[in-house]
């Protein structure tokens, strides 16, 4: 509310507030857009890209189905979906868990791991296209503040947790 004892300034904190809003919105409307365009031509979606980054970051111990949905706050069957399409196109395989039927390990094939190789020259240039004005100093005072944002939202709306870099809630 705008009174005379404050002189505006709330009026004003919170126009600053919703610009800022609006402002994060164009940019991540703007990344999406550019890496769905870019994961398009390449027959892929986001979410078969964060597993795939996922795996690969993990290649050296062993992946369950469940740990995919907790990781990516998924349902059973929305990571079934993905996992099935993504073995369809050869880049995951799956196996049930000898000493444990009901856990099902993931693992990344040599054509996932040459796919996510070929992906990062347009991961590249899609990040350049998008942050590309910016000084490597603002860069990093852009990512601090973000993290700051980040955490704190998450500790709010969550209660617990912090998010490790690739975005993931842990």
């Amino acid at each position: 509310m705008d009174t005379e004892a404050d002189g505006g300034k709330e009026t004003a904190v919170n126009r600053q507030r919703m610009e800022i809003g609006h402002r994060i919105k164009i940019i991540s409307n703007a990344f999406e857009w550019e890496k769905n365009r870019f994961l398009n031509q390449h027959d892929l979606t986001n979410s078969q890209v964060e597993i795939l980054m996922y795996l690969l970051k993990n290649q050296k111990k062993t992946i369950y189905q469940k740990e995919l949905e907790k990781a990516f706050r998924l349902s059973n069957p929305t990571v079934t979906g993905i996992l099935d399409r993504m073995e369809e196109k050869g880049m995951v395989n799956r196996r049930v868990d000898e000493r444990d039927r009901r856990y099902r390990a993931v693992t990344l094939t040599k054509r996932g791991r040459e796919t996510m190789e070929n992906l990062w020259e347009g991961f590249q240039k899609t990040e350049e296209l998008l942050f590309g004005c910016l000084e490597a100093e603002e860069e990093a005072e852009l990512l601090r503040l973000l993290e700051k944002v980040t955490d704190y939202v998450i500790r709010e709306r969550w209660g617990t947790g912090e998010i490790k870099r690739g975005g993931n809630i842990c």
